[in-house]
């Protein structure tokens, strides 16, 4: 969130991330990070979040892949955002 939105919070960031129970540094970190995709002994895999993902041979093609990566990242941001343990 810009640094504008903070000052018309009179109290600051501080007391708003105490009053709603959020970190918004933490929100930030979890919506800039990206999935890293390697190919290793003809296999694509990801890595999210400090977690490895097999996502298959390399015969299903780099797209196929992304697409698998993006579907886990929305996923891990989903449970984050509603308060589940995320991936």
């Amino acid at each position: 969130m810009p640094p504008s939105f903070f000052r018309r919070w009179r109290r600051g960031r501080r007391a708003f991330e105490e009053q709603h129970g959020i970190s918004v540094a933490q929100i930030v970190r979890r919506l800039n990070d990206r999935p890293l995709i390697r190919i290793e002994d003809g296999f694509f895999i990801g890595r999210f979040n400090g977690e490895r993902y097999d996502i298959g041979p390399t015969a299903i093609g780099l797209p196929r892949a992304i697409r698998t990566m993006t579907e886990l990242r929305k996923e891990c941001l989903r449970e984050f955002f509603q308060g589940k343990e995320a991936c």
